[in-house]
């Protein structure tokens, strides 16, 4: 597959280069002729590569062609980055002397040598594109179709009658569907799409359900072989065949997901019967193709237990009467195990493994499924069409960049988004950015016997202590890397000579940067995560092509950057809250900003609240710290968090152990009101009496619901605070947690709905109301004079019927003055704790009293003085069961 990766790759960035071409780069270096004939060239040869990939070009002069193409392409990558950050590099230039009011022109290096060399670059690229150009005629010349034959993947027809190979775990699957189909439908058509990554048996599957007895197929269509042409006259033909029965449809391996076509291949079936019940079975790889045939239901098929790819195994390699050895059974689970639950996977070994011994057991083991098949058949085979039918080169090419990764290594979301973003894969257009669409590679971890091949563009290493071969292999490619990720300190001299690299992930024993590392001006993505690294030298504030920084886990980091404002194409700078140092100063100049996991508010100039109101681009997350810097409501606003939707997470922090009582707390969370989207809201260290407006809603209409999308909502360490905010009106919260309120006496009725609210919903509702619908979880902690929560009852203002339906965690801990509690129950309630709640006992019984059958399954007492004895009936569901109490009789 390797030479299907180059053609990506290349395509990739040919579409890059030609773009980069086109933009006003070369008006404003003055190079617009040349870059015009580079455009031109490459836009022959894409025409090239289009006809190329339309045919499966075997020759071994295309392939040396494509590499060829490559280099050339990768070169002009090079080069026309060069441009970008020379451009960069003189905005940042402009703008820093513009704030000293310095007027002169750049301390550049000569303007007019700069452009003469450039040119002669570019010269020099048009060159050798000229040379490959002409190579392309020799082999991809229409005279040359008849001897290529036209590339289409290989898709294999699917019949009803074919012997699949052993089949285990799927008989609840099959069953579910089997009396799906049997059971009354309203509908004409049903159509049941099952989803699956390749070699989960979707095939086999959707045999099992159309030969099963059940579903009683009497008869084909027609005994007559009839030749019918056009659309009309097929229809007409099964119109005729079809009246009054009932008919089951296995469309197998569906790639189309073209909504129109559907529609109207659906509406014709739906034509041609009008009997109820008739049924479509849908097989696709594709998750957007399942949506579109059906948007409602969809059965995934789960993986296979390893136990069921072992049986798999076992029955291919052995018949009934022959025992195994345990030591062979224990090579053969771990080889299940590798088959990751799918059964291709497993019947492919199983056949591999027939009538071989042990050594070559311990081979597949060892080696994995490379080197066990050396036909085309099998998960490579699965793989390989998986990849062609991929919509783009840069979706093949993001996926052949992950091979970069060790097996079975956990990849971080995030962190691989902005991977493909350092290495150009993700282009932003009409209005989606790189975050939101979110190469030939090699891995020393899994090629620890094999050399670095030449010319090689990735490489991940882990360590290069006994590898001296290793160092020197990677000087010598060092120019050509674009990737580099290693565990181990990166030598000086290896690292000066990367010059083109767009990605350094380093971690573990590295210690510190070298400053030469200004010199890496294409690249994109810095990850010093894990590392023991205590400060960036200030050269890193060179990289204005930078787009990632990643210091995450790095405890013994004091400082960031003074200079960080200077890297303007920065999106991502993933750093802990837990380090407590400065901010950069006027990290507000950092517009292209995406991700700011944590912010600590200064005193000084350049590091206020307000440097967060020029981020408009912020999304994800933030924790914003030492709030008590800030200087009342008007400069909180100017953080303009309501002006970012796209911030779902956020926590407020101050200073729990503050000097003095002179807090604005109050008037600076008042200005702090987040966007309307938000999902999780964290207050902490609070220190104002009253909760603002925007939480509290003490009145609200029938058309606003404040936070109406929060869904984890936690009140911690706000000490000063007097009432508990109205939450229960809330739809989506799920997790609730209360925790340092040591001022909160009572939880009572304004907890469930705000005032007003109950008199609105139940003219609109009747008098059918439900608090904290979606409550999943919900934790009282440290609130030392709380002495009632009491139930929402049914009065003028409020009418309910029950509250906290699907509630099945409750925690309630350091309470210890609480002797009242709500009697209506918590149906759903599985797991229950009470630390330090001298009544707790009175709790249980209420929750026991109200509800028929018990839910609960785990329960834990500890320091609750009133309980004497447990209810019968909780033993009947318990599971979990830990008491700790003085009590002096427990029976």
């Amino acid at each position: 597959m390797a030479e299907i990766v180059i053609d990506s790759a290349v395509q990739v960035l040919v579409e890059k280069l030609i773009a980069i071409a086109s933009e006003e780069i070369g008006l404003i270096l003055g190079v617009k002729k040349e870059l015009a004939s580079l455009k031109d060239s490459f836009t022959k040869i894409q025409a090239f590569l289009n006809d190329a990939s339309k045919r499966q070009v075997e020759e071994e002069a295309a392939k040396l062609w494509l590499k060829d193409l490559e280099n050339i392409a990768y070169e002009a990558d090079n080069l026309l980055d060069e441009f970008n950050y020379e451009i960069v590099r003189r905005k940042v230039q402009i703008k820093n002397q513009m704030k000293r009011k310095v007027c002169f022109f750049f301390c550049f290096s000569n303007p007019v040598l700069f452009r003469s060399k450039l040119a002669h670059k570019i010269k020099n690229l048009n060159i050798k594109l000229k040379t490959v150009n002409d190579t392309a005629f020799g082999y991809l010349m229409p005279s040359r179709e008849i001897n290529s034959a036209t590339f289409v993947p290989l898709v294999t027809e699917t019949d009803s009658v074919t012997v699949d190979p052993i089949v285990i775990g799927r008989e609840k699957d099959v069953s579910m569907i089997v009396d799906m189909l049997l059971s009354p439908n309203d509908e004409v058509v049903s159509v049941v799409p099952i989803p699956g990554m390749g070699g989960l048996g979707k095939t086999t599957f959707a045999r099992l359900i159309f030969n099963d007895q059940r579903t009683r197929i009497l008869e084909s269509i027609t005994n007559n072989v009839v030749q019918v042409e056009g659309r009309e006259a097929i229809l007409q033909q099964l119109k005729e065949e079809l009246k009054d029965k009932r008919f089951l449809l296995v469309l197998d391996d569906l790639w189309n997901g073209e909504q129109e076509y559907w529609e109207n291949f659906r509406s014709s079936l739906v034509g041609i019967n009008s009997v109820n019940g008739n049924f479509i079975i849908v097989t696709t790889r594709s998750n957007d193709v399942a949506s579109i045939v059906n948007p409602r239901y969809q059965h995934s098929l789960g993986i296979l237990s390893d136990d069921d790819c072992w049986n798999i195994i076992k029955m291919r390699v052995f018949s009934n009467e022959e025992e195994v050895s345990e030591h062979l059974e224990n090579i053969g689970r771990e080889i299940a195990r590798k088959c990751g639950g799918l059964p291709l996977a497993a019947n492919m070994i199983g056949a591999t493994l027939r009538r071989k011994d042990i050594h070559d057991w311990t081979s597949v083991l060892q080696s994995g499924f490379s080197d066990s098949n050396g036909d085309t058949i099998g998960v490579l085979q699965v793989l390989k069409l998986s990849f062609h039918r991929l919509p783009s080169p840069l979706l093949k090419k993001c996926f052949a960049y992950c091979s970069i990764f060790s097996e079975d290594e956990e990849i971080e979301k995030e962190r691989l988004i902005q991977l493909w973003m350092a290495e150009g894969l993700l282009v932003e257009k009409d209005g989606d950015d790189m975050e939101s669409l979110g190469t030939e590679s090699f891995n020393v971890e899994n090629h620890k016997s094999d050399p670095i091949p030449p010319r090689v563009r990735n490489l991940a290493i882990r360590s290069l202590d006994d590898h001296e071969s290793y160092k020197m292999a990677i000087k010598e490619n060092a120019s050509y890397l674009r990737a580099l990720f290693s565990n181990d300190k990166i030598p000086d001299s290896v690292l000066d000579d990367c010059k083109n690299l767009r990605t350094l992930a380093l971690q573990e024993n590295t210690k510190e940067l070298s400053p030469s590392i200004a010199k890496l001006i294409h690249l994109r993505f810095i990850d010093v995560s894990f590392t023991k690294i205590r400060a960036f030298p200030e050269s890193i504030c060179q990289l204005y092509n930078l787009q990632t920084f990643r210091a995450f886990r790095c405890y013994k980091l004091q400082e960031l950057p003074s200079q960080l404002r200077n890297l303007i194409s920065l999106r991502h700078l993933v750093v802990d809250w837990e380090n407590n140092f400065k901010m950069p100063i006027e990290i507000g100049k950092l517009t292209c900003l995406r991700t700011l996991k944590f912010f600590n508010v200064g005193n000084e100039n350049g590091r206020r609240i307000e440097e967060l109101g020029y981020l408009k681009n912020l999304k994800g997350e933030i924790a914003i710290h030492k709030l008590e810097h800030v200087n009342g409501k008007e400069e909180a606003a100017r953080a303009c968090l309501t002006e970012k939707p796209n911030i779902h997470k956020l926590k407020l922090v101050w200073n729990r152990w503050r000097e003095g009582n002179n807090f604005n707390d109050e008037q600076v969370l008042e200005g702090l009101e987040p966007p309307p989207n938000i999902k999780s809201l964290s207050i902490e260290g609070f220190s104002g009496d009253n909760l603002p407006s925007w939480i509290m809603n003490r009145s609200i209409s029938d058309q606003v619901i404040r936070l109406e999308k929060l869904i984890e909502f936690k009140l911690i360490g706000c000490e000063r605070c007097l009432e508990i905010p109205a939450l229960g009106h809330l739809p989506l919260l799920k997790f609730l947690t209360l925790r340092g309120l040591g001022n909160v006496r009572s939880i009572g009725p304004w907890f469930y709905y705000p005032r007003n609210y109950g008199v609105n919903e139940s003219r609109r509702r009747g008098n059918n109301q439900l608090a904290f619908p979606a409550l999943e979880r919900f934790i009282l902690n440290s609130m030392a004079n709380l002495e009632e929560w009491t139930e929402l009852s049914s009065t003028d203002s409020y009418q309910v019927v029950n509250a906290f339906p699907r509630l099945e965690y409750l925690g309630i801990y350091e309470c210890p003055n609480i002797t009242r509690f709500p009697s209506h129950g918590f149906p759903s309630l599985k797991e229950l704790e009470i630390d330090d709640v001298e009544r707790g006992g009175l709790l249980l019984d209420r929750i026991h009293n109200n509800n028929n059958s018990t839910s609960l399954t785990s329960l834990t007492l500890r320091n609750v003085l009133d309980v004497t004895c447990l209810p019968k009936r909780l033993f009947m569901t318990i599971k979990g069961l830990c008491l700790c109490t003085y009590t002096t009789a427990l029976a």
